[in-house]
């Protein structure tokens, strides 16, 4: 529940990676306000207990009420398809934190905005058809998006308004790429050996040049991006954790008090479950404990073994050397453990929806349009096929540059990029690094 619908797209992503069968997906959704990322590693997202709400300084830790309950670890990596372009004190260019909202919008949305967006840029660049219509009740304006484009930004620092768009892109990419890494690097993970799954609204039209920035080199775009989220709520399985607080020094710790007191959360979790209509049969169960070294101020989560007996020490001990090593890159061999919290989870799958795409093909030639659409490796604007979506053939390999609209999303194929589409209907491409 909280975190709410970027919570869900996480889920979604870690649900629709075990589909496919691939374990390691850098999950990035990128909406309307903010872009939001999780690392889905072994096929599950990462998962914290340090949370904060109503922060008063939206990136600094510790201006927040902290929630110390598990949570999908989410972090906020940059700006969302409304945020506003500036030109700061020192003369640079600057994207977010302050968006246009709904109400008015972008520039481009034709309702009275005068701020340049991140979606303005879009438009001028032909990412976003400057001549569409978003939901089929907003008309683009591009004339619009020039206009503020050249007027807040261009014109002050004596740009035109092409270049000025290229840069607000950038920007935003660079800046979403680089706290990507940064990240991944804080969880011991290398985000080069992941697949940037792309959703949100503006998500695939972004994902292409993020994963450039952070060396992925593969790009998933779901079907029906733009509402991805929304079957992580359907694919969502029911879920309860416990805790107990107990300090011991991994050395002193009486394994057979322990394995009850796990039995005693595992039997309240298994209730809870069955009184929430779960299957016993389908119940999965998880241990784990936080732990560090003696004199440390912080801790690490480690799972624990499903029976605990006099060898668990031994256990326990290169399970945390483990993930303190891929954490931190080296142990202490040696040094004394300490163990604060025994947690425990259960949980038990719901049925997966229905939402196989069981027929793709190109559809007739009047749905195939072509727009100039700016990518840097080909010097500017190059005429690009658009294809509308329902509309690419299974196993069938194809190169860019080219346009897939959605009913909410657009995804970008750059030149070079190779891409095809699965029975699901994904579209999984393969990024030209340089």
């Amino acid at each position: 529940m909280l975190e709410s619908g970027p919570a869900a797209g996480a889920l979604a992503a870690a649900h629709l990676a075990r589909i496919i069968g691939t374990s390691e997906v850098l999950a990035f959704d990128m909406g309307g306000t903010t872009a939001k990322a999780c690392l889905i590693s072994a096929g599950e997202p990462e998962l914290t207990t340090e949370f904060e709400t109503a922060r008063v300084h939206r990136f600094k830790r510790g201006s927040g009420l902290p929630i110390r309950l598990p949570i999908i670890d989410l972090i906020e990596i940059g700006a969302g398809g409304g945020s506003i372009a500036r030109i700061d004190e020192a003369g640079l260019v600057k994207v977010g934190p302050t968006s246009a909202g709904a109400e008015p919008g972008p520039a481009c949305y034709g309702r009275g905005g005068e701020e340049p967006t991140v979606t303005d840029a879009a438009v001028v660049l032909g990412y976003l058809d400057p001549h569409g219509c978003l939901g089929g009740e907003v008309k683009i304006d591009p004339d619009c998006a020039r206009e503020a484009i050249r007027r807040k930004v261009a014109a002050p620092i004596g740009l035109d308004v092409v270049d000025a768009a290229v840069g607000i892109h950038r920007i935003v990419c660079e800046h979403m790429a680089s706290a990507a890494k940064i990240h991944a690097v804080e969880k011991g993970r290398d985000v080069r050996q992941y697949a940037l799954l792309a959703f949100g609204g503006a998500g695939p039209i972004y994902a292409r040049s993020v994963a450039r920035y952070t060396g992925c080199s593969r790009v998933i775009a779901p079907p029906h991006a733009g509402v991805f989220s929304a079957l992580g709520l359907l694919a969502a399985p029911i879920k309860f954790d416990a805790v107990r607080s107990r300090y011991s020094r991994l050395a002193d710790t009486c394994w057979a008090d322990i394995e009850g007191m796990y039995r005693q959360m595992e039997c309240e979790l298994e209730e809870n479950l069955k009184s929430s209509g779960a299957e016993p049969s389908s119940i999965v169960r998880r241990r784990s404990a936080d732990m560090r070294y003696v004199g440390q101020g912080f801790e690490i989560t480690v799972p624990v073994p499903d029976s605990l007996s006099a060898a668990a020490e031994q256990q326990v001990t290169a399970a945390f050397n483990e993930v303190y090593q891929r954490k931190f890159g080296n142990h202490i061999p040696g040094g004394q453990i300490e163990v604060l919290n025994w947690r425990a989870d259960a949980s038990a799958p719901i049925p997966w929806p229905d939402v196989l795409r069981r027929s793709h093909m190109f559809g007739p030639a009047g749905q195939r349009t072509s727009r100039p659409v700016y990518f840097a490796e080909l010097g500017g604007f190059h005429e690009t096929p658009v294809y509308r979506d329902p509309g690419l053939a299974m196993s069938e390999t194809r190169q860019g540059p080219l346009l897939i609209e959605q009913a909410g999303s657009t995804i970008v194929i750059g030149p070079g990029d190779r891409f095809e589409v699965d029975r699901l209907g994904n579209v999984l491409i393969t990024v030209a690094m340089r």
